[in-house]
C-alpha cells in the first residue's frame, strides 16, 4: 500500500527514469534497514542488552533443553554439506527462487503495469493500494496457517503459489483492446 504513494511521488520526478528511482528508494531503505538490524539484534543471548540476567538464565536453560547451544563461532562443514544435499533445502530454495522470480517483477513493476491501463496517475496509485492490501493478507494469512496447523506448512505453500500463477498467466495472456481485458490484467 506504501509502494503506491512510492511510486506516485517517483512519478512526479521528470529527470530520472521512475523505475531507476524505485530501485534506488528500496534499496536505500534495504541497507538502511540492515544497519538498524545491525545495531539492534543482539549477537547472542549473553550480550542482549533487553534481558535481565534473570531472563538471560531461562532462555540459556531453554537453548540447552533444545540442544540448540548458546555460542559456537566454528563452521561445521558437514552441517553445510548436509544442508546443500538435504532435498528438501533444495526444494525449497528452488521453490523460492521460481516464485519470486515471477513475484518480484509484478511486486516491483505492478505500478508501471497499472499506469499503462489508467491515464491518470492518481488513479494508478488507488489502483495499487489494495494489490498492497492483498500482499499483506496473504503473507499474515499463510504464517497464520502453517504456524496454527501442524504439517500443513508444504500445502499452504502450494495453495499460496496459486495466485502468483493465475496472476502471471493473466498479465501474459489477456489483451489490452478492451475494459474488460484491463479489469483482467488488472487483476492479474
Amino acid at each position: 500500500m506504501v509502494g503506491g504513494v512510492l511510486t506516485y511521488c517517483s512519478g512526479q520526478v521528470d529527470s530520472f527514469p521512475v523505475w531507476k528511482l524505485i530501485f534506488l528508494i528500496c534499496g536505500a531503505v534495504t541497507v538502511l534497514w540492515g544497519c538498524l538490524i545491525l545495531w539492534l539484534l543482539p549477537d547472542n543471548i549473553v550480550s542482549a542488552k533487553r534481558f535481565s540476567l534473570e531472563d538471560k538464565a531461562v532462555l540459556i536453560g531453554r537453548a540447552k533443553l533444545g540442544r540448540t547451544g548458546v555460542l559456537n563461532r566454528t563452521i561445521k562443514w558437514y552441517q553445510i554439506k548436509e544442508a546443500l544435499l538435504d532435498p528438501q533445502v533444495l526444494l525449497l530454495a528452488l521453490y523460492m527462487l521460481l516464485n519470486e522470480v515471477i513475484n518480484g517483477g509484478i511486486a516491483n513493476f505492478g505500478k508501471l503495469i497499472i499506469k499503462e491501463l489508467v491515464n491518470k496517475p492518481l488513479l494508478t496509485t488507488a489502483l495499487a493500494i489494495p494489490q498492497g492490501a492483498f500482499q499483506v493478507f496473504w503473507i499474515l494469512g499463510g504464517t497464520l496457517l502453517a504456524s496454527r496447523f501442524k504439517n500443513i506448512r508444504t500445502i499452504v505453500m502450494m495453495m499460496y503459489l496459486l495466485p502468483t500463477i493465475v496472476g502471471a498467466s493473466l498479465l501474459w495472456k489477456m489483451g489490452r483492446e478492451t475494459q474488460a481485458e484491463n479489469v483482467g490484467v488488472l487483476f492479474g
